[in-house]
């Protein structure tokens, strides 16, 4: 079931897992130039379809938004408050924040969790060894440290403050574009996702 917002939508699933795609339209960032950062297509579709095949929660940006909903703090981020309303009223266990990958990279997925969570390290590794397989056997996923600085990600404030194994996952354009590869991550995840249960 999926829930309307202006700025966001909610799907409701049985599985206590939320998936998240805050970045799919332009958003701004705290800068002196006021700047836009450009949306990651296809993180949307990727959520939606997760969370239908697993039976898992979602929720994804439907509108650009004058915030970031990934680097505000709460108190300035509808998006992130209903996060945190969703992790406490359904009684998460995991949380996986769906991005795009900068296209300066040379890797295919970044998996990010936050140092000294061995739950979150343990959790990205597993999913990255999920990941790695049908049309995306051979893939290059890396497996790293959240920068911590003056932002505060969903995945440290998940993490770090709601106490749930997170990770925020960044995925390619090449594989986010491609139908066949961005199938095979929607099954593989789904894979993953059941195998936790």
């Amino acid at each position: 079931m999926v829930r309307k917002n202006t700025e966001f939508e909610i799907m409701h699933g049985k599985q206590p897992t939320l998936l998240s795609a805050p970045h799919v339209f332009a958003h701004r960032r705290p800068s002196l130039a006021g700047l836009y950062k450009q949306g990651e297509p296809w993180t949307d579709y990727i959520v939606q379809q997760i969370c239908q095949q697993s039976n898992s929660h979602g929720i994804y940006a439907v509108s650009e938004t004058n915030y970031d909903p990934n680097y505000y703090k709460i108190y300035k981020n509808n998006y992130k408050k209903k996060v945190k309303h969703l992790i406490e009223k359904k009684d998460i266990k995991y949380f996986f924040d769906i991005h795009g990958l900068s296209d300066e990279y040379e890797y295919d997925f970044g998996i990010y969790y936050l140092n000294r969570y061995n739950k979150s390290k343990n959790l990205a590794y597993d999913l990255a060894k999920g990941l790695n397989k049908g049309a995306l056997r051979n893939c290059l996923p890396q497996v790293l440290n959240l920068n911590v600085g003056k932002a505060e990600s969903l995945t440290e404030f998940t993490t770090s403050k709601l106490r749930i194994p997170s990770l925020q996952i960044e995925v390619s354009r090449y594989i986010r574009e491609d139908k066949v590869l961005r199938k095979s991550l929607i099954e593989n995840f789904t894979d993953f996702l059941t195998s936790l249960y």
